[in-house]
């Protein structure tokens, strides 16, 4: 299909800045295996075709991953954190795009941080800020 985009685009007398936009060569016989996305996007769409992760897969302290990130950032302990183990999260406009998401709901939207990136924040954040038992002995969150 690429080939014959190429071939259309030269039947058509197609400028030379359509092909760039494109990131197509001009000549149809440059149409090859390299051209083609699959390969290199494939890992991303394996990862879209997962099931969102759920927060009971993952360790939970008071601060965890269904904390809103505005809380996450009140705590400079447990930011710091997580700017660590997925720098930038916090810094970006998924805050502001999904308003007072948690990284859970967050990961599930964007599809990133993966499950792997989730867990190492879940873990430290359940080390840091701990259930603490109640009165009648259940944990409190």
């Amino acid at each position: 299909m690429t080939r014959l985009l190429v071939e259309t685009l030269a039947a058509s007398d197609a400028p030379a800045d359509q092909y760039e936009q494109l990131g197509l060569p001009r000549n149809p016989d440059e149409v090859g295996q390299a051209r083609l996305l699959v390969a290199t996007q494939h890992d991303r769409a394996a990862a879209a075709r997962e099931q969102a992760a759920r927060s009971n897969e993952f360790a939970e302290g008071a601060l965890n991953l269904r904390t809103p990130p505005a809380q996450l950032l009140a705590e400079p302990t447990a930011a710091k954190a997580i700017r660590r183990i997925v720098p930038g999260l916090l810094d970006t406009e998924l805050l502001t795009v999904r308003g007072a998401g948690t990284l859970l709901q967050i990961a599930a939207f964007a599809g990133h941080p993966g499950r792997t990136q989730l867990t190492a924040p879940a873990d430290e954040r359940a080390h840091l800020f701990p259930l603490l038992p109640t009165n009648d002995g259940a944990t409190s969150r």
